[in-house]
């Protein structure tokens, strides 16, 4: 519901929320265990597909491809991370003189 007032709003609207898992099911009301499946969840609670994968060797079909990779994260950076955190510094240095001269 994240955009929306309320969750009252976000069932009268036209929108739906589809989230597609990659990798391991493990079926509670069978009591199985699946390997490598594509789940398909609606709303964050109705499971909607639950299907093999189709991929040749088993990988889900989505690649990071960083601009720099940072050490001990998994998460890259971005080309412009470097002005946004110099951005953040010139603007904590503004606000300190002007609160040094007020």
């Amino acid at each position: 519901m994240d955009g929306f007032t309320n969750f009252r709003a976000y069932l009268l609207s036209d929108m739906v929320e589809v989230l597609t898992f990659y990798g391991d099911w493990y079926d509670p009301y069978t009591d199985t265990f699946e390997k490598n499946r594509v789940i398909t969840v609606v709303d964050r609670h109705k499971l909607i597909e639950n299907k093999p994968n189709p991929s040749f060797f088993g990988y889900p079909p989505i690649v990071h491809s960083p601009w720099r990779r940072k050490q001990d994260n998994l998460w890259g950076m971005g080309p412009l991370a470097n002005l946004v955190g110099m951005q953040y510094r010139m603007d904590h240095i503004e606000n300190m003189a002007a609160d040094i001269w007020t």
